[in-house]
C-alpha cells in the first residue's frame, strides 16, 4: 500500500529493501549475547526458574510493551517458571516503572523483576524509595541523572551496575542503602548531592573521577565500611562531615 511505502521511505528504508525489511528471518535477529551483562542475566533467571522463585515481567502499556511482555511471559512459563506479568495503568500510573507497583509485587512474594520496554534517561525524585525488592540495579547507558532520594531506603540493594552514563547523583539518592557495597562511577560523572550515600554502611570503596570539584555535606556520612577512597585532583572543597564517622579509610 502507498501509505506503508511512504512511512518506510520516511524512516530511511530504501525502496529496494522494503520486501526484505517486512519479511524478517531468524538470521536477521541481533545476537542477544552482545548485550551488556547478558550472561549474568541468564544466570539469574535460570537460578530463579530452578528454585521456583516468583518472577514478574514488568512491561509497558503500548503495543511493543505488551508484545514483549507476552513473549517473555510465555517463554518463562514454558520453562515451568512461576511467573506473572504486570502492565501499569496508563492513566493512574503512567509510563515506566513506579515504586508503588514494585512494592505491590514485593508484597506478593516476587523475588525477580524483569522489565521490558521501559527505556529511561533519568531516574526521578523518590522513584524507587524504600524499594524492598531491589537487590541489584543494572542501569541503561541512557541514564544520566539519578534524582533526589531515588533509591533511598532500599535496604537490600547490594550493587549498582553499568553507571557509565551517569553524570549527576542527587541529594540523598542512595541514603540508607545499608547493603550497598559497590557502585562504579564513570568519567562523565561530575556532581554528587549532599548526603548522597549517607548511612551506606556496607560501601567499601569509592573512586571519584576527575572533574568533580566538590564533595558536599555528609555525602558519605556514616559509611563505616569504607576502606579505600580515591579523590580526583580537580577536587577543591570537601563539605562538613562529608566522611564523618568513616572508620579510618585509606584516602588517595
Amino acid at each position: 500500500p502507498r501509505v506503508i511505502s511512504t512511512i518506510l521511505l520516511n524512516r530511511g528504508v530504501d525502496e529496494n529493501d522494503i520486501s526484505s525489511y517486512l519479511k524478517k528471518s531468524m538470521s536477521d535477529i541481533v545476537n542477544p549475547n552482545l548485550m551488556l551483562d547478558m550472561e549474568k542475566a541468564v544466570e539469574r533467571i535460570t537460578d530463579a526458574v530452578s528454585k521456583k522463585e516468583k518472577i514478574a515481567v514488568y512491561g509497558d502499556y503500548d503495543v511493543d510493551g505488551i508484545t514483549s511482555t507476552a513473549i517473555l511471559y510465555e517463554f518463562l512459563t514454558s520453562l515451568g517458571a512461576d511467573a506473572e506479568y504486570y502492565i501499569p495503568d496508563r492513566k493512574g500510573e503512567g509510563y515506566g516503572i513506579n515504586i508503588m507497583a514494585v512494592n505491590k509485587l514485593y508484597k506478593k512474594g516476587i523475588k525477580l523483576l524483569i522489565t521490558v520496554d521501559c527505556g529511561i534517561t533519568a531516574i526521578g525524585e523518590g522513584a524507587f524509595q524504600d524499594g524492598n525488592l531491589l537487590t541489584v540495579i543494572t542501569l541503561p547507558q541512557t541514564v544520566k541523572y539519578i534524582g533526589r532520594r531515588a533509591f533511598a531506603g532500599c535496604k537490600w540493594l547490594r550493587e549498582v551496575r553499568n553507571a557509565q552514563g551517569v553524570e549527576v547523583i542527587g541529594e540523598q539518592a542512595f541514603s540508607g542503602c545499608g547493603a550497598l557495597e559497590h557502585i562504579e562511577l564513570s568519567n562523565h560523572f561530575h556532581k554528587i548531592g549532599a548526603k548522597a550515600f549517607e548511612n551506606c554502611t556496607s560501601l567499601k570503596e569509592i573512586n571519584l573521577p576527575e572533574g568533580i570539584e566538590e564533595i558536599p555535606e555528609k555525602a558519605f556520612y556514616r559509611c563505616h565500611s569504607l576502606e579505600n577512597i580515591i579523590l580526583p585532583t580537580t577536587l577543591t572543597h570537601i563539605g562538613k562531615d562529608a566522611f564523618g564517622f568513616c572508620t579510618c579509610p585509606k584516602i588517595q
